[in-house]
């Protein structure tokens, strides 16, 4: 979250009138990175397989939606490329910790009800 602060400030402080694709994108950005720290929380708080592996699931999807949604303001020389980067090398190697933790997970006496983590 730190880190994309110092990308998306400038377009999450704009006013209402002056909306355009990055301030949308900013804030969605912006939003995803809090709710990938939450699900970690509560992925380990509830210690239930089904919820750890549903949690991970969202949490991937944020974080690869994170990576490629940057590559927009890269692509219209919106923020500084080096500060893109930095981002992303710290989501690849959020990705190694993640692969990691998600081989902690253990299956537990409960079952997934729509039968996608079995």
């Amino acid at each position: 979250v730190f880190l994309l602060n110092g990308i998306l400030k400038p377009y999450m402080e704009n006013e209402e009138e002056d909306e355009n694709l990055f301030n949308h994108t900013a804030r969605d950005l912006h939003m995803d990175a809090h709710i990938v720290g939450a699900k970690i929380k509560s992925s380990e708080a509830a210690g239930i397989y089904v919820i750890r592996m549903e949690n991970a699931a969202i949490i991937r999807q944020l974080a690869q939606g994170i990576a490629t949604s940057l590559l927009l303001f890269l692509e219209d020389a919106a923020a500084d490329e080096s500060h893109i980067e930095v981002v992303r090398t710290e989501i690849s190697e959020f990705r190694k910790l993640f692969k990691k933790w998600v081989g902690t997970f253990e299956k537990d006496e409960f079952t997934d009800e729509w039968g996608l983590f079995v």
